[in-house]
């Protein structure tokens, strides 16, 4: 298996994807996994909704989740999602929001990978 964060992976629509793998996030003491900063695409699909896509960007990835920015203020804290981005897919679990620059950020755990 690959080390974290792979180099340079596909996203999610067949382009090539970047990730800064030298310089990690600044990291909130209470973390227990360091974050990546990446640049690419993630798509969401809320799980029980009528079949919708969701087209966000990833900010940063760890091991057991991911943070995006969106416009889909419907995703609430709570919400499953199927998702894809260039490093991994499966479903995980919305579980904080905020408006940050006029648009939505979302943090996701990891609950299976596909």
């Amino acid at each position: 298996m690959p080390t974290w964060p792979l180099d340079q992976p596909e996203s999610a629509n067949g382009e090539s994807a970047a990730v800064q793998t030298g310089t990690p996030c600044e990291v909130d003491e209470r973390r227990a996994e360091q974050r990546h900063h990446v640049e690419g695409e993630v798509i969401l699909a809320p799980a029980g909704k009528r079949p919708v896509l969701i087209h966000a960007r990833l900010v940063d990835i760890s091991p057991s989740g991911f943070r995006a920015s969106h416009a889909a203020a419907g995703l609430e804290t709570g919400l499953i999602v199927q998702f894809r981005h260039a490093w991994a897919n499966g479903e995980a679990k919305v579980v904080w929001n905020r408006t940050a620059g006029g648009a939505w950020e979302s943090g996701f755990l990891i609950l299976r990978r596909a």
